[in-house]
């Protein structure tokens, strides 16, 4: 097997508030965009992370974007970014956090308070054709 597999985890798409703790949970959509453009000119396929286990027995550069915690701005700031390069992704939700405004975790030391994709946006994220993955918030 000679696959080469890249893992992108990201939390974040936009500009990070001055306040923000940990400005590394932040892409801004236009180096997001520098990003997917050069990871297609360097010859990446762009898939889901079950599409990529799925296809790792092939020779082929693959790229998987994965999105932690569902916030909202992943369909307001990511979904239009990657259309433009037809590249799915994977998003992680909690569950008992869906459709939530203005949500803190204390255990990510960050306290910007968030809005969590509810499940019209998840079905959204669905129809352009990436994967929701759920998981249980942990402790």
């Amino acid at each position: 097997m000679n696959s080469q597999l890249l893992i992108l985890g990201l939390h974040r798409v936009g500009h990070p508030p001055c306040n923000a703790k940990i400005r590394g949970l932040f892409i801004t959509p236009k180096l997001l965009s520098f990003q997917l453009s050069l990871l297609k000119l360097l010859g990446y396929r762009f898939l889901t992370l079950r599409d990529a286990i799925a296809n790792s027995e092939t020779n082929e550069k693959v790229a998987v974007l994965t999105f932690d915690d569902g916030y909202a701005d992943t369909v307001t700031a990511a979904l239009p970014v990657l259309n433009k390069f037809n590249a799915p992704a994977t998003v992680f939700v909690i569950t008992g956090d869906i459709g939530k405004n203005d949500v803190v975790w204390d255990e990510a030391g960050e306290d910007l308070p968030a809005d969590i994709l509810d499940w019209e946006s998840l079905a959204h994220l669905r129809e352009n054709g990436w994967e929701i993955a759920i998981r249980s918030k942990q402790i």
